[in-house]
């Protein structure tokens, strides 16, 4: 059973990419890290795994702690099928998450 609707939305309300930043594809964490830490981020983890859901692939949520406000925000997300990283949230259309780089439907929502 997934998130309800209403979580969903909340969870949505996280991201907070770098400025700038948004839309960048890098190949692996360490591109990640070398694009947002100079930005003013600290501690970028994967913060969870969005699990696949029907014909959705799910996809790999990054967060990292924003230096001057000590907050943790999510800043990019991770896809299974071109592996790549994306900074900033997935683009939405018709009520589903897709990736930027390679167009894979990653989530329902």
């Amino acid at each position: 059973m997934g998130r309800p609707r209403f979580l969903t939305n909340i969870a949505d309300s996280s991201w907070v990419p770098p400025p700038g930043l948004e839309g960048v594809i890098l190949n692996d964490v360490k591109a990640l890290q070398d694009a947002v830490l100079p930005k003013g981020y600290q501690h970028i983890r994967k913060r969870e795994h969005v699990d696949a859901k029907s014909t959705a692939l799910g996809y790999d949520r990054y967060a990292a702690i924003h230096k001057d406000l000590g907050i943790e925000t999510d800043i990019a997300y991770g896809c299974p099928n071109c592996t790549k990283i994306v900074i900033g949230p997935p683009k939405v259309q018709e009520n589903a998450y897709y990736c930027h780089s390679c167009d894979e439907k990653l989530y329902f929502t």
